[in-house]
């Protein structure tokens, strides 16, 4: 369930609406919104899978499942040919650091780096567009 909420909020996210009509604009809110996109769906996938293992001693085998699924979907957002090395690469480089953080501080410090995040991402992607326009403007 909670990844059919993730795609469709995700989904409602990536479609800016006409009052963000700036090509550059929308282009680097789009690009910010993918890496939080690729930040929050390892992150959801890594905690779904660490959690169902009942532990989180094989981070690794977990990531390798957490890359999989998270490709799947991120793929399916952004389906375009030539992204797709590079969405691998993002999400790589998201397990790389997320494993990194739960060996050296925990699961718990991870959730206090992207666990509002990621929520409120779900719950009102457009706060989070405006949050990317407002940031540029600094």
């Amino acid at each position: 369930m909670r990844g059919n909420l993730l795609l469709g909020s995700l989904l409602a996210a990536l479609t800016l609406t006409p009052n963000y009509s700036a090509a550059y604009d929308a282009e680097r809110v789009k690009a910010h919104l993918s890496d939080d996109l690729v930040h929050c769906t390892v992150y959801y996938q890594f905690d779904a899978l660490s959690a169902k293992e009942g532990n989180r001693k094989d981070i690794e085998a977990a990531a390798v499942t957490s890359k999989n699924y998270s490709l799947e979907l991120l793929v399916a957002l952004r389906p375009q040919k030539e992204e797709i090395p590079k969405i691998e690469a993002d999400i790589d480089s998201s397990l790389k650091q997320f494993a990194g953080v739960i060996k050296k501080e925990g699961w718990s410090r991870l959730t206090l780096q992207y666990g509002d995040l990621c929520q409120k991402l779900l719950e009102n992607p457009k706060a989070r567009i405006q949050y990317w326009l407002d940031k540029r403007d600094r």
